[in-house]
């Protein structure tokens, strides 16, 4: 009988490397309207890699989270939430999506009412 060689394994190391990719909304922000006390909704779909750092502005200020602003991530969604909306809540919102390989921004306005609704929209009278 011949002798066989002995095999041996080695482990093969794969490295993948990724091309960053610059932010791209796949969903952007839609104007809301709301009622003075309510909560609204601003919302977006975001792509890119690495996965983009996102930054919220009301009229060109950045905010921060609090107890009056939330923000939300649901992979792949992004939103802020906006509790007990007040009149000076209304203006300009824009969400700026940026990682190493560039930034996008998309806006929305957000309306608060402060009169009572319409009748027409009143759905239990």
């Amino acid at each position: 009988p011949r002798n066989l060689p002995q095999m041996v394994h080695f482990c093969d190391l794969f490295i993948f490397f990724k091309c960053a990719v610059r932010p791209k909304f796949e969903t952007i922000m839609e104007d809301v309207d709301v009622h003075v006390g309510e909560t609204s909704r601003l919302a977006v779909v975001v792509e890119g890699n690495p996965d983009p750092d996102i930054l919220w502005y009301k009229d060109d200020v950045l905010l921060s989270e609090s107890s009056h602003f939330t923000f939300v991530y649901d992979d792949p969604e992004y939103s802020l939430v906006i509790l007990a909306a007040q009149p000076e809540d209304s203006g300009v919102y824009t969400c700026t999506a940026q990682n190493l390989a560039g930034s996008c921004s998309c806006k929305a306005e957000l309306t608060v009412h402060t009169g009572l609704l319409p009748e027409s929209s009143c759905q239990d009278c």
